[in-house]
């Protein structure tokens, strides 16, 4: 073999070993730094049943299952700020899951017109009134909204299943003016 192919061989062949280094040290600095910190945030929280990492070309998304929680909003916001502070800077969104039945789609049903009217006028006491008139009419007894200056979340509770829905106050993908 030529002197110089040889050469060329050699150094290709580092160069390969390398960039497959530095992959292998990537993804291991990853899961340290990134995967296992968050895995121990979730299994660890009080307010999380079980929980699954999906990543998409947007970021990653967490799908959350909650236990029943007296305040949605507290539960949901300290698992939001832990997680973004863990994430350094990089796109997530959390997903809940929960213990809806029927009765409880129709409840949220009835009520998510006066959440998106209140989103859109910005009348919040007119929507808790509403949505205090409308879950009384159905005979549920436990249900909450709150609201901050991101979200409105909706917690209803009925015959020991659970909704929970977090809106966002600025449609996701749409500037403010």
């Amino acid at each position: 073999m030529n002197p110089n192919v040889r050469r060329i061989a050699i150094g290709v062949a580092a160069m390969l070993v390398t960039l497959g280094l530095l992959y292998c040290g990537q993804l291991g600095l990853k899961k340290v730094v990134v995967d296992d910190p968050i895995a121990n945030l979730y299994r660890t929280s009080p307010d999380v049943v079980k929980y699954q990492m999906e990543r998409t070309s947007a970021g990653i998304t967490f799908r959350v299952k909650l236990r029943e929680v007296k305040d949605l909003m507290v539960a949901y916001r300290t698992l939001e700020e832990q997680t973004a502070n863990l994430m350094k800077g990089r796109p997530f969104r959390i997903v809940l899951e929960d213990e809806r039945d029927e009765e409880l789609s129709r409840a949220y049903y009835r009520i998510h017109f006066s959440i998106q009217e209140a989103l859109a006028t910005g009348e919040f006491t007119k929507m808790a009134e509403t949505v205090e008139r409308l879950t009384g009419e159905m005979g549920i007894r436990y249900h909450r909204v709150y609201v901050d200056d991101r979200n409105v979340y909706v917690q209803i509770h009925a015959n020991g299943r659970y909704l929970y829905e977090v809106v966002p106050r600025q449609p996701v993908g749409r500037a403010s003016g």
